[in-house]
Order: C-alpha cells, then structure tokens, then sequence
C-alpha cells in the first residue's frame, strides 16, 4: 500500500453507547465534518480512536452536505446483518469473501449494536490513493450501499 497517513475528521467527543451517539448525531455530523479540520493519522492511530467511542468522518468535508466533499481515501463498510432472509454474516466469512475478491481490509472492529447472536461490524478499506472526485466517490459509495446486508 502507498499510504503512510490518511486524511480524516476526527470528533473530540467519545461514546460509550450508541443511543447517546445517536441522540447527539446532527451535533455530531457538524461537529465533526463542518467543524473540525482534517487530520493526518496512521491505521493504528485511527482504530484507536474508534476504540475510544470518538466518530471519525473518512471523507474530508468542509461543511455538511455532498458538494462540501472535498478527498476521501479511507471506506467503511457497514455488515448490520438485519436482513432475515440470508445467514447472518460473521467476521470470518467477510474477510474469506475479501480476500477471493482480492480486497484487504485494513482491520475491522464491533459496532456499538453488536451482539453475539446478531454480529454488526465495519470494515476499514484504504485506498492506494486518495479520492478527489466526488462522481468517482459517489460511485464507491453506491456499490457499497447496495451490498449492504
């Protein structure tokens, strides 16, 4: 891979639950992508803020809405597993179904709705290079809601 760091937002604020993370979200999304400045991380440094409960926009913005999309190099995919007419998708399947695909993650973590009965997880995938385009972005981003399961 040619990154050393990525950039990205980072909140300042941590959450130990989803339902206060979701009570706070519109404070959350203009905090973190109209308000903070981008910021340069490592793999490492990036799972260890998600370790702390902090929010991290992988799409460098200057305000809010799609045209403020400015870079993005890093993608999340989201495995909810809420549909009920498929097997549930556990970690070890997702990352069998990359690597035939020849996608590496960088690393994957737990979501706050995560259970033992029900794995929810995400995905980290960093490009080789970074983003600019917003059609190109948005093309990504389509692909990845339509596999979402």
């Amino acid at each position: 891979m040619n990154y050393k760091k990525v950039n990205l937002q980072i909140d300042n604020t941590s959450y130990d639950n989803k339902e206060n993370a979701k009570k706070d979200f519109c404070k959350i999304k203009i905090r973190l992508q109209k308000d903070s400045l981008p910021t340069k991380v490592t793999v490492k440094e990036i799972a260890a803020v998600l370790q702390e409960g902090r929010t991290i926009s992988p799409a460098v913005m200057s305000g809010t809405k799609a045209e403020d999309f400015i870079e993005q190099q890093v993608f999340m995919v989201d495995i909810d597993n809420k549909r009920e007419d498929i097997p549930l998708l556990t970690v070890e399947e997702s990352l069998s179904i990359c690597e035939k695909n020849h996608l590496q993650p960088v690393f994957y973590y737990y979501t706050f709705s995560h259970t033992e009965k029900i794995p929810k997880f995400r995905l980290v995938f960093i490009m080789n290079e970074v983003i600019k385009d917003n059609t190109l972005r948005l093309m990504f981003l389509s692909s990845e809601n339509k596999s979402k399961l």
